[in-house]
């Protein structure tokens, strides 16, 4: 029986980077005419993490500066995910829709996986040494290990 993508989910980090990855994943779509969801995971950045890695408790003014930073942080991040999601649609042909979350990514991605029921899950993956994967772990490894579906890693070379 021939394989068939109907929808899938490109998992990308807001690099030029992801260029490469979302290119993968609309000629995906132009193929088989499937919609295309572009999802973008924030990595849960809240103002006590800050304080326990800087040391110091964040109140008043501080407080309100690092969350209007986070803040301005998102916008910048929805406006470069939707000109993704533009250029997308222009190779693609097909409907593209952008999802943004909060949280562990690997964690965001499979779920966004099943509540979209899609078919295909597409993600960038940097090359790093195997020990350097034992010690950080990546994102792509453990949606690549945890996935119920099939999971296509774009090899990243380029950073930034």
């Amino acid at each position: 029986m021939p394989v068939s993508y109907r929808k899938v989910l490109c998992a990308v980090n807001i690099t030029e980077s992801a260029e490469e990855v979302v290119r993968h994943a609309a000629s995906i779509c132009k193929r088989y005419n499937a919609t295309l969801y572009l999802l973008y995971s924030m990595e849960e950045k809240t103002a006590d993490a800050l304080a326990a890695r800087i040391g110091q408790v964040l109140s008043g003014e501080a407080l309100r500066e690092y969350q209007q930073l986070l803040t301005t942080l998102e916008e910048r991040d929805s406006f470069i995910l939707r000109d993704m999601a533009m250029k997308a649609e222009n190779l693609s042909g097909c409907q593209v829709e952008t999802i943004i979350t909060r949280g562990k990514p690997h964690e965001e991605i499979l779920k966004a996986a099943q509540e979209k029921g899609v078919d295909l899950i597409v993600i960038g993956s940097h090359s790093l040494p195997p020990l350097s994967k034992v010690l950080l772990g990546s994102t792509a490894e453990k949606v690549l290990h945890r996935a119920k579906r099939p999971v296509l890693l774009v090899p990243i070379t380029k950073t930034g």
